[in-house]
């Protein structure tokens, strides 16, 4: 009877091991795939931060074509300013040319 007993003791013992072995089969299962999770969620924060950079230099690249186009504005509000006096001093000339031009028909 004593023998029976430490038979059983010992079967009960031996599936406690065994399900102590499945627990750690799964802790580690669930480990390895907490490593992966990680893992990816360092992956989508890398990359996070690469658009992030890359939208940066988009917004520099821009904002020098911003400085670029208003350079090019000024250039052509000075190109005009000196259209205009060009234009204004052509009249003057021909004005005075057509002044000669009575005294002239005068004369």
């Amino acid at each position: 009877m004593i023998r029976a007993v430490e038979n059983v003791i010992s079967a009960v013992g031996n599936v406690i091991r065994a399900v102590g072995n499945v627990i750690s089969a799964v802790g580690s299962v669930i480990s390895v795939v907490g490593n992966v999770i990680r893992a990816v969620g360092n992956v989508i924060s890398v990359v996070g931060n690469v658009i992030r950079a890359v939208g940066n230099v988009i917004r520099a690249v821009g904002n020098v074509m911003r400085a670029v186009g208003n350079v090019i504005r000024a250039v052509g509000n000075v190109i005009r300013a000196v259209g205009n006096v060009t234009s204004v001093v052509g009249n003057v000339i021909r004005a005075v040319g057509n002044v000669i031009r009575t005294v002239g028909n005068v004369i």
